[in-house]
């Protein structure tokens, strides 16, 4: 049983990974909308500047360039970002793993077999195929609210 349980744990793990995942995709998504409105509202000031030019001190181009810099930034962002596609993706993996989880929980308590063990790990393996990868912060956010494993006594 403890390649069930190691398993178990790992398949915990990734499950807490996803969900974290999905609540950071969450948030850049939000973060991106953010940067756009900015944007546009940047791109209005700088109009409004041009029809009062004599009370700045800063020039009308360098505003422009910065003001074109920024928004063809963002283009390229949204363009190879599609987080609300990105959060189903692992808002589907996390449900997926959870559910599997679920069901290792009701055959270890059961008394679950090397061929139920097998079949977990050959249910498991088309999902973590299909999911989605994770980021770094999103493995440590997860970390940090898994219990610390004891260490072994020499």
């Amino acid at each position: 049983m403890t390649a069930a349980k190691k398993i178990f744990e790992n398949l915990a793990f990734t499950h807490k990974v996803h969900e974290k995942q999905a609540e950071l995709m969450s948030l850049g998504s939000q973060i991106l909308r953010i940067l756009i409105l900015t944007r546009l509202l940047f791109s209005l000031w700088v109009q409004l500047v041009q029809l009062i030019p004599n009370f700045f001190l800063v020039s009308l181009t360098t505003l422009g360039i910065i003001s074109t810099i920024v928004g063809i930034g963002l283009a390229f962002y949204q363009l190879n970002f599609n987080y609300d596609k990105l959060l189903d993706s692992h808002r589907e993996a996390a449900k997926d793993i959870l559910e599997v989880k679920n069901k290792m929980i009701v055959a270890m308590d059961n008394g679950m077999t090397k061929a139920e063990l097998n079949a977990f790990v050959d249910e498991l393996n088309p999902i973590y195929r299909r999911a989605p990868q994770t980021g770094w912060l999103a493995n440590i956010l997860a970390s940090l609210g898994s219990p610390k494993k004891p260490k072994k006594k020499a």
